[in-house]
């Protein structure tokens, strides 16, 4: 049996809870299973969508490039460049199950790519990413949570939320990608450095307040963004959560009870032996 952990980022450039969880998941089922993950990168100077293979911990890993050269922020749910080399993932690894664990980054349709392909396909949830596009945390702009997404709100939240680059980042990018191609010089780090510190600088800027025709747009947004994800779990086999208080959330969100299986985290009591 083959199984393939689609995750947003991964190790070892990132090392938070899901990245851990999905290292420590595909690790234990070898070598009975044979695993793999997939995950996103962002490397500026390689074009979106361009895929390397490597290899972290002896588990085989695919790199997709994602710029985050949104035109729009539908983009960031809708995106058929991450699609494309997504299938191109499946089409070499050829799964039998696909977990997903995080599709931030990537873009709703990717299971039912998966599902089209024959494999089973499972979706555990870690945080309120499907349901918050404010990377997931349902914390709005100046740091107070949120108990759910309500439309109103989200519409504004959606207005103040970095999910793009600027039209000057991109045709920097564009630049670095032809220079990469052609000179096979790699000028990312140089370009981080500058963009931090631009970063810096807008976030000192006043936040502009919403006009009614932005509140509008976003509330059919936030509406179309809901919509996506609710089918997108059509093509899902079971929605699992290690939380009970998450899973809650997610029903009343509209999730079908029949997707979904509140599943507890593991322990490792080999660990513990011998401790007093």
């Amino acid at each position: 049996m083959k199984v393939l952990f689609p995750v947003h980022i991964y190790l070892p450039n990132h090392r938070a809870g899901v990245e851990q969880y999905t290292a420590q998941l595909a690790s234990c089922l070898r070598p009975q299973i044979e695993t793999a993950v997939v995950t996103t990168d962002k490397v500026i100077s390689r074009r979106t969508g361009h895929v390397t293979r490597k290899s972290v911990q002896g588990i085989p890993l695919w790199e997709v490039n994602n710029n985050l050269c949104h035109t729009s922020i539908e983009e960031t749910w809708n995106h058929p460049e991450m699609e494309s080399a997504f299938l191109h993932v499946l089409n070499e690894f050829e799964p039998d199950v696909v977990h997903f664990q995080h599709l931030m980054y990537w873009s709703a349709g990717l299971p039912k790519l998966a599902k089209e392909m024959g494999a089973r396909v499972f979706l555990t949830l870690h945080d309120f990413w499907l349901m918050c596009s404010r990377m997931g945390q349902l914390v709005d702009p100046q740091g107070a949570l949120c108990e759910e997404p309500i439309a109103s709100n989200c519409a504004s939240c959606m207005q103040q939320t970095t999910y793009k680059q600027t039209d000057s980042a991109r045709k920097w990018i564009n630049r670095l990608i032809q220079v990469r191609k052609w000179t096979k010089i790699a000028l990312d780090e140089p370009m981080r450095w500058a963009a931090s510190v631009r970063s810096q600088v807008q976030q000192e800027l006043p936040v502009q307040s919403l006009s009614e025709e932005d509140l509008a747009k976003n509330l059919v947004l936030f509406e179309t963004r809901r919509t996506a994800f609710l089918r997108m779990i059509e093509h899902i086999d079971l929605v699992l959560s290690p939380s009970a208080d998450l899973g809650r959330r997610f029903l009343h969100w509209g999730l079908r009870s029949d997707k979904f299986l509140h599943l507890p985290q593991g322990r490792d009591h080999n660990r513990f032996l011998g401790i007093e």
